[in-house]
């Protein structure tokens, strides 16, 4: 059912988008001039949160979303592919953003995913996903219906992602689930 792009859209606004769209979009506000790839991207919403002159590039490995994508997103670089391999040049991105993308991968495939954003990544990765739930109700349930099934604690993530990157902030925040938000920049990386 998730599967339909258009619906997929609808459940992703029932299901609190704006909570981290609020949140993503102070942090991408600097973002004017730069490249930002966003993995993981869907249907491409984040690109309505970026500022005039920051360059879109939408990644995903669903068909369906990546025709959406481009409806949606005339002018963005569309890119149907694995986040694991993206085939992107080492630094292609300023600012990569992964938005609830790593509960849809098995153990062995996070440390090769961190080390992709890593390698295509410049200056800056904003990462967030939502956290495995042990009392919040309505999270277990969402967990029950939802296409991902791994889902992870905020320390799984955070070391997962201090294999490749400096982490320069971590937030968590609530809507249904409970989510993680970083910000990180790769290790020896520009502004390293």
């Amino acid at each position: 059912m998730l599967g339909n792009a258009r619906l997929y859209d609808l459940v992703q606004t029932l299901a609190g988008r704006f909570v981290t769209a609020r949140r993503l979009r102070a942090l991408l506000a600097a973002t004017r001039g730069q490249v930002v790839l966003d993995l993981g991207a869907g249907t491409g919403s984040l690109a309505a949160l970026l500022p005039s002159g920051a360059t879109y590039w939408g990644l995903d490995n669903d068909a369906l979303k990546v025709e959406r994508l481009a409806a949606k997103v005339p002018g963005a670089r569309v890119l149907q592919r694995s986040a694991l391999e993206t085939g992107l040049d080492d630094d292609a991105a300023d600012v990569t953003v992964c938005v609830d993308v790593t509960h849809h991968l098995e153990e062995r495939e996070l440390p090769r995913l961190v080390a992709e954003m890593a390698r295509v990544t410049r200056e800056r990765l904003v990462f967030v996903d939502a956290l495995r739930a042990r009392r919040f109700a309505v999270g277990r349930l969402l967990w029950r219906i939802d296409r991902g099934s791994y889902p992870r604690s905020e320390a799984e993530l955070t070391d997962a992602l201090a294999a490749h990157f400096e982490l320069t902030k971590v937030e968590r925040y609530r809507f249904w689930h409970h989510y993680v938000l970083c910000v990180a920049r790769p290790r020896g990386g520009p502004l390293a």
